[in-house]
């Protein structure tokens, strides 16, 4: 999915000029599992590589509603070669064509300085549990730390109804992504 997601990126940006738009004004939004997705993009340079992109050319991402580092856990607790023996026998194998795809799968193991403008979208009512706050916030601070533009915003509602109303232009996760889009670079400065 993430290579297509990347092909899909390349056309956007090939094609947006002829439509008015602007090549270098491209983000990317993911929820829930698409929230997984915009943040691999953004974080992991192999799936741009592979359409001769960079991180760098998307204008930020959005990423609401997903863990950020769905295998930090195990992967600090076991070495690879224990893992790579788990996952073979798992179900995963059918999800993820090698172990390495697999370990690819979380956007926490290629933190950056290299990642574009970063917004993580939290709905109020999935805050703890699954720990989708604490990644956030976790995921955030690792870019802050590298003087990367990021922020968690917190948006009431649950998983779905947090997003239900997003065409809606007074609707607290589209006015939070419009702040995001109107001035990327100010992310992570308060405000939000």
């Amino acid at each position: 999915m993430p290579h297509d997601e990347a092909a899909a990126v390349k056309r956007v940006k090939t094609n947006i000029a002829a439509r008015g738009g602007d090549p270098g004004r491209v983000f990317v939004f993911g929820h829930s599992s698409g929230c997984q997705l915009a943040a691999i993009l953004g974080a992991n340079p192999k799936y741009l590589a592979g359409v001769g992109l960079v991180p760098s050319d998307l204008a930020g991402v959005v990423a609401m509603g997903c863990v950020l580092a769905p295998l930090e856990e195990v992967t600090t607790k076991h070495p690879l070669h224990e893992l790579r023996a788990r996952w073979l026998k798992s179900e995963e194998t059918g999800t993820f064509a090698s172990f390495e795809d697999f370990l690819d799968s979380d956007p926490s193991r290629f933190i950056g300085s290299h990642m574009p403008p970063t917004i993580v979208v939290v709905a109020q009512a999935e805050r703890f549990f699954p720990s989708i706050l604490e990644q956030g916030a976790k995921f955030v601070r690792r870019l802050l730390e590298m003087k990367r533009p990021a922020d968690v915003v917190m948006v009431p509602g649950r998983h779905m109804t947090s997003i239900q109303n997003i065409t809606d232009p007074s609707d607290p996760t589209f006015a939070a992504i419009r702040r995001f889009i109107e001035n990327p670079a100010a992310t992570g400065q308060g405000n939000y």
